[in-house]
């Protein structure tokens, strides 16, 4: 360069060949609202990331689950493709990021409504709104402080964010104070005087206005109005000193029990006394453990050897009943029969065995192993399409088609804290379950994943051994205690 050459000549500098600096060639450093814009970008980022993956789990899909997890990586790519835009700063990217930043929410509120339990607020499960109107109200929150006010080119960008975060923390905990009180206010159970003292084993409600219980030594104990606080519960010994181990009362004019001898014990007027009910042996080698009747036409007990005793005429003698060996010598712990062409039953070894033909020969039984090795104590089918089984670790075990040539089954953690020892539904959408701790466990979506449960502890039944409940809105406990409780809320919508 010669002495006659001006550096800070920008004609000399292009005719040296020397490429012109501009300003927008220079790198900036970003201005304090850029900084905070970034530091709200990657920290809603993160909170998405961590609520979709809360949310896959909440809803039972567990770490691989595709569907849940992969809108969760999506809605990501698309907010961190929004912040880049914005970033970018040009009217067509402010304008591109602001059509993403719409599709995001639409997104965000479907996957929450559809995706599963968010945050468990609530415990609704499935496809409950409330507890997922949290997860909404701060995603929202977080994508309209982020975005917002850069796409809309607000001044004053640190205020805005400010005000979204503020307003979406008031609705935010105004949504979780009305979730709690809408879906886990808790049940209310009643302490009902039973008059006896012995272990009641088993209970059913046909309706409203009949209970009938059975114990440890015998007897029946029946009320006629179970949900009043003075229920007036009727003891009546009906098989001497025998365990009565089950019972069901398909309607208030047929009833029948079966005990620990092989007897089926039948009562066409449950509350006239002792002379009312009657006394037959149809499996004497074997202890029966329960029995589900789906009307007069059909009763089906099952028992402690593998074998399923029925009938389609209860109330015709020994010879009116028929044994079918279907599990080898397996342990049958319970069964339900919601029609005469379906029973369920499940065993002490995680087997389900189902039949569309139960009156038939054990070829007509189909068993599926749907729980591991675990014991499933009880189980109750509120329709045809609605099988709910329990186990001793505190899993819902279902299933929405039982009799099929492979039915799908589900296990859930419904109670992380005791083993449930029995369950009752009614409808497609209520079941109630009792644990061995002295708790209840409701939902109002069975099929559900663990947060679809709630538990509820019962008044005074530290031991419970069975529930009934019957529409609109009953169900009877009974424990090891002659201890009877009561509610009319046990699983609220």
């Amino acid at each position: 360069m010669t002495p006659d050459t001006d550096p800070r000549d920008p004609n000399q500098a292009a005719e040296d060949g020397v490429p012109l600096s501009t300003p927008e060639d220079i790198p900036r450093r970003l201005s304090p609202n850029q900084t905070q814009l970034v530091v709200l970008g990657i920290s809603g980022t993160l909170w998405l990331l961590f609520c979709n993956y809360v949310a896959s789990i909440g809803a039972g899909a567990g770490h691989a689950n595709i569907a849940v997890s992969g809108t969760g990586c999506l809605l990501a790519a698309m907010w961190i493709t929004a912040l880049v835009a914005v970033l970018a700063g040009s009217q067509r990217a402010r304008l591109g990021s602001a059509s993403l930043l719409v599709l995001f929410l639409t997104l965000d509120f479907l996957w929450a409504i559809f995706g599963g339990a968010a945050l468990r607020v609530g415990r609704l499960g499935g496809q409950g709104v409330s507890q997922n109107a949290v997860f909404v109200a701060v995603s929202v929150a977080v994508a309209a402080a982020t975005l917002v006010p850069a796409v809309l080119r607000v001044r004053h960008l640190r205020i805005a964010a400010a005000a979204c975060v503020a307003a979406a923390a008031v609705s935010g905990a105004g949504l979780v104070m009305l979730a709690r009180i809408v879906s886990v206010t808790p049940a209310t159970w009643t302490i009902a005087d039973s008059g006896d003292s012995s272990s009641l084993n088993a209970v059913s409600c046909p309706t409203t206005q009949l209970c009938v219980a059975v114990d440890s030594t015998g007897d029946v104990v029946t009320s006629t109005h179970p949900g009043a606080r003075s229920a007036g519960w009727v003891d009546t010994n009906v098989d001497g000193r025998r365990s009565i181990n089950g019972v069901s009362c398909p309607d208030p004019s047929f009833c029948v029990a079966v005990d620990e001898s092989g007897d089926v014990i039948t009562s066409t007027d449950p509350t006239g006394g002792t002379s009312a009910w009657t006394v037959v042996r149809v499996d004497g080698s074997s202890s029966l453990n329960g029995v589900s009747c789906s009307g007069i036409s059909l009763c089906v007990a099952v028992d402690n050897s593998g074998n399923v005793v029925s009938s389609t005429a209860p109330l015709g003698g020994s010879s009116a009943w028929t044994v079918a060996n279907v599990e080898g010598s397996g342990n049958v712990n319970a069964v339900s029969c919601p029609a005469v062409h379906l029973c369920v039953a499940v065993d002490d070894s995680g087997f389900a065995l189902a039949s569309t033909d139960p009156a038939g020969d054990a070829g007509s039984w189909i068993v599926t192993k749907v729980d591991g090795s675990v014991n499933l104590a009880s189980v109750s089918c509120a329709t045809t399409t609605l099988c709910v089984a329990v186990d001793d670790n505190g899993n819902a075990v279902t299933t929405e088609d039982p009799t099929g040539l492979q039915p799908v089954w589900s296990v859930a953690r419904a109670d992380s804290a005791a083993s449930l020892v029995g369950v009752s539904c009614w409808g497609q959408d209520r079941c109630v379950a009792v644990d061995s701790t002295g708790d209840a466990v409701s939902s109002t979506n069975p099929t559900g994943s663990s947060g679809s449960w709630m538990v509820t502890s019962l008044a005074g039944a530290p031991n419970p051994n069975g529930v009934s409940c019957t529409a609109p809105a009953l169900c009877v406990a009974v424990d090891g205690d002659g201890t009877i409780e009561t509610s009319t809320d046990a699983a609220r919508r």
